[in-house]
């Protein structure tokens, strides 16, 4: 399965001109290489509208009985689905909707799970390496952009800097896929 794993990362890293070791990375620390991976997160707020191709914001409005969805599928299937993390790179359901994912949800476990999770990392290192280099970059994939924590020295702080340490020590030790 690692090779598999090891062929998808480094054909998609290449296909999306990120480094694979930084892929590799944040595979390791997302599902510790696990192409089955997968989690529900209940409070994700923000899913996608597929008939309309717009966000649409969870709140007390939005039944999952009448979400929208695809033919192939149900509302309350897709409502559900879009708040799942899936496979190795564990994009979550909504965001691979707003890139452009129209097949069913758990084929992301796998090599489609890598394609649509490095389009997303490309999306966030156009929006934030400039700035932040490839610590922003992951702290903005793991929770959607980047958010500083206020430190007492000044330091750059992520609010998630344990996720962020755990990416960049795999990826300066290039220890890919361990």
């Amino acid at each position: 399965m690692k090779y598999d794993l090891r062929d998808s990362i480094d054909i998609n890293a290449g296909r999306f001109g990120l480094p694979a070791s930084f892929v590799a990375a944040i595979v390791s620390v997302e599902s510790s290489c696990n192409i089955y991976a997968m989690r529900y997160e209940p409070e994700y707020q923000y899913l996608w509208d597929v008939e309309k191709s717009h966000p649409i914001r969870v709140n007390d409005e939005i039944s999952p009985t009448r979400f929208p969805h695809f033919s192939f599928t149900n509302s309350i299937t897709e409502f559900v689905g879009q708040k799942i993390s899936w496979g190795p790179m564990q994009i979550i359901g909504a965001t691979a909707r707003e890139l452009g994912y129209k097949l069913e949800f758990p084929l992301l476990c796998g090599e489609l799970g890598v394609e649509y999770g490095c389009k997303y990392l490309r999306v966030m290192a156009d929006r934030w390496y400039d700035k932040y280099g490839w610590t922003g970059v992951a702290a903005a994939y793991n929770a959607g952009s980047v958010r500083i924590a206020s430190t007492s020295d000044g330091a750059i702080a992520y609010a998630n800097q344990r996720y962020v340490d755990k990416v960049m020590s795999k990826y300066e030790d290039k220890n890919d896929l361990d």
